[in-house]
């Protein structure tokens, strides 16, 4: 379940086990639930965002994203996933954590590297989790929506997709020559120009309203400019 419309994601690729050899380099693209249920037999389901665990009764319950109407799955065996890396601000750290019955943790546990979280970081989180998580998710949501509007009134920009993270997936004329550019000025965001069905793409962080400022000042001056 997921609480996005599809399962794309500028970046990253998503992890599956085919078992066997790929044919093709097409079947290398999962981005539709529809792909990942025919390599891998597991059901995707979109839309649905988890609001609640009943782990005596072994049910989840989910609220549709669209609707707002609520229903219950049961389950044998339930993974709750999740990063530090977006509402936390704390990508640098590279952890996330993993909720699950015991036996699942025991097998996670056979197969981790030993001393695999240093203590810096387990005391950086440890920090974080007891702050209100609203105050991240309210500045990103609100710095993301000035930066789209921003973006949208320049020439170089061609399309904006939508984001409920704290990056934004910007279509450019020539992302390439934008990269270049924005490197030559110190700013580094990630170009997935390559990367299938992101042609011209490049994937803009939301940083602190600093950064964000100073990023957009360049991208205004290099659309402006006569260098593009």
């Amino acid at each position: 379940y997921t609480r996005s419309t599809d399962i794309s994601y500028a970046g990253c690729g998503l992890p599956y086990y085919v078992g066997g050899a790929i044919e093709s380099r097409e079947q290398l693209i999962v981005n539709t639930p529809e792909k990942f249920t025919a390599l891998t037999g597991v059901r995707v389901q979109t839309g649905m965002e988890a609001v609640s665990v009943d782990a005596k009764a072994k049910k989840v319950a989910f609220r549709n994203a669209v609707t707002g109407e609520e229903s219950a799955v049961e389950y044998d065996n339930l993974i709750i996933l999740q990063t530090f890396s977006k509402a936390y601000g704390l990508a640098a750290l590279r952890l996330g954590m993993a909720f699950a019955q015991k036996d699942i943790i025991a097998y996670f546990s056979k197969v981790k590297y030993p001393y695999n979280i240093n203590k810096s970081t387990q005391d950086l989180v440890s920090a974080a989790i007891l702050k209100p998580i609203t105050v991240n998710t309210a500045h990103t949501i609100s710095q993301r929506g000035t930066m789209a509007r921003f973006l949208s009134r320049l020439d170089i920009v061609e399309k904006i997709y939508p984001s409920e993270a704290n990056f934004l997936l910007v279509k450019f004329y020539d992302a390439d020559k934008v990269y270049d550019y924005l490197i030559s000025k110190g700013i580094i965001v990630r170009n997935r120009s390559h990367v299938p069905g992101c042609r011209n793409c490049l994937r803009i962080t939301v940083g602190t309203q600093k950064e964000n400022i100073k990023t957009l000042e360049y991208l205004m001056e290099y659309d402006k400019s006569d260098i593009r």
